[in-house]
């Protein structure tokens, strides 16, 4: 029963898809499509999917523009992506205004495949306005102690 419902999604992805690109049935461009090669195309497309997904997380680590609205006291969430052993992490040069735009560090992860301890670590950081304006905030990423930025992340933040 589990088998022939699988044949069964199988065929209609195929010709589904052989509606789409216009070719014949049980044929992409030159190649014959059977069930176990429509099987592993399908465990492809899906494991693309889910590391798209997983990416989209928004764990910035590299250059980076933001541009957030937000209303006064509303918050939300950002997260960097720190190498602190060996001193590369993101920070915020200048320091901001707490009276108008609160920023705290909620959280801070070991990524995962990062142990033993002394790897790459996930810093989330909780933006509040509080007051109405335009902020401008720029992190930079590289050594704090450096003149040398390597990346730089811009949070224009409207708060209403």
């Amino acid at each position: 029963m589990f088998r022939q419902t699988q044949q069964s999604l199988c065929n209609v992805a195929l010709q589904r898809f052989h509606l789409c690109c216009g070719c014949r049935p049980g044929f992409i461009g030159n190649w014959r499509i059977t069930t176990l090669n429509m099987k592993t195309i399908l465990s492809i497309i899906c494991l693309s999917l889910i590391s798209i997904l997983s990416l989209s997380q928004n764990i910035i680590h590299f250059d980076t523009l933001i541009s957030k609205t937000i209303n006064v006291n509303e918050s939300f969430d950002l997260k960097f992506l720190d190498w602190p052993s060996t001193g590369y992490t993101w920070y915020l040069p200048v320091k901001c205004d707490s009276t108008k735009v609160k920023i705290q560090l909620s959280k801070k992860e070991l990524m995962a495949g990062d142990f033993p301890k002394g790897g790459k670590w996930i810093s989330t950081y909780t933006f509040s306005g509080l007051f109405k304006g335009r902020y401008l905030l720029e992190y930079y990423y590289g050594r704090s102690w450096l003149t040398e930025k390597i990346n730089t992340c811009t949070i224009n933040l409207m708060v209403k």
